[in-house]
């Protein structure tokens, strides 16, 4: 229930369209948010595990951009890329996606010793 009260009372759609329109250079960050698109800037690694899922369909996140995304991280990283999926790989491909998912999950607990 808590997702459908945001929904309801925040501006969801106008939020993301301009998310969208930020990340595509259609429109200029949202002032109160210029100070995390600074720490974004500033951080040159990441270091925790991490499986990102690209879907080679996507029309919000092309595939292009997440090519080279292991750069930015300095520890286990995954792109794993789902063939005739887009932009919600979990609704998409909900199969591929905890079957990929479920080893990585699973490890957690182990990497975290």
């Amino acid at each position: 229930m808590r997702r459908v009260e945001i929904f309801n009372t925040l501006n969801w759609e106008a939020v993301t369209l301009h998310s969208s329109k930020v990340r595509w250079g259609e429109a200029e960050p949202d002032p109160k948010s210029v100070w995390l698109e600074d720490r974004i800037e500033e951080t040159h690694y990441l270091s925790l595990p991490t499986v990102y899922f690209q879907g080679l369909e996507d029309g919000v996140n092309p595939r292009d951009l997440s090519e080279d995304l292991h750069r930015k991280f300095s520890g286990p990283f995954e792109r794993i890329a789902l063939q005739n999926v887009g932009h919600f790989q979990q609704r998409e491909d909900a199969d591929t996606v905890t079957r990929e998912l479920a080893p990585f999950l699973e490890a957690a607990p182990k990497r975290n010793r």
